[in-house]
């Protein structure tokens, strides 16, 4: 399923306010804190915390975002896939749990939204959340 997001401009709403886009709640989400930027290739690695009982923050993984200001094809999903794979060795240990993957663009071609939906249902990772964005 991909959301449709009401801005033309994901990556400059998610690095001004990350809950700008209704895709993340405070109350829900825990508190969100960008570890890594980069506007080159438009990502953002987000570290999620919660507090326990004790009022103590404990981390509970990642959030990594790829915005796009073009179609997605599988060139682009393949460089996603790729520079996930980086931030799941860096920041998870090679644990695929410990990172949500969001990709965010104006579109998806067939054969990427196919590869995607087959690809969460087989996998033992978090799925790859789709979002579209633009007018």
């Amino acid at each position: 399923m991909i959301t449709k997001l009401l801005t033309s401009n994901a990556y400059v709403s998610l690095c001004k306010d990350l809950y700008s886009l209704g895709i993340f709640d405070q109350a829900l989400n825990g508190l969100l804190t960008v570890v890594e930027k980069t506007d080159k290739d438009q990502t953002i690695l987000i570290e999620r915390k919660f507090f326990d009982d004790s009022r103590n923050l404990i981390g509970s993984g990642y959030y990594f975002i790829r915005c796009l200001n073009s179609i997605c094809e599988k060139k682009q999903l393949k460089e996603f896939r790729g520079l996930l794979e980086n931030i799941v060795n860096k920041k998870g240990n090679g644990n695929y749990m410990e990172v949500d993957p969001i990709l965010i663009a104006p579109a998806y071609t067939e054969p990427v939204a196919s590869f995607v939906q087959q690809y969460n249902r087989i996998q033992r990772r978090k799925p790859i959340q789709l979002f579209m964005c633009g007018e």
